[in-house]
């Protein structure tokens, strides 16, 4: 596990690019991870975002987290890891 929250762009593309799984908020990140056919787990608020990551990659799984409470999401996200 490697938090990349107050990394470079350059180190979090490292760490994307050697990583088998990538778990976060619907964001750049995400949508690296998804571009290099990972397993990619997104969390979103469709407040604020919608699952764009889609596009570049359908078998993302998505949790939005107006509907699954945070400890559903863990506990499916664990199950699929």
């Amino acid at each position: 596990i490697e938090f990349t929250y107050k990394k470079k762009i350059s180190d979090i593309v490292k760490i994307i690019y050697r990583s088998d799984v990538v778990i976060g908020n619907e964001s750049g990140p995400i949508c690296l991870g998804a571009s290099l056919k990972k397993k990619v787990h997104a969390i979103y608020l469709p407040v604020h975002t919608k699952p764009e990551s889609k596009i570049i990659f359908k078998k993302n799984k998505y949790y939005n987290a107006t509907k699954i409470s945070p400890k559903n999401i863990i506990r499916k996200i664990c199950k699929l890891i």
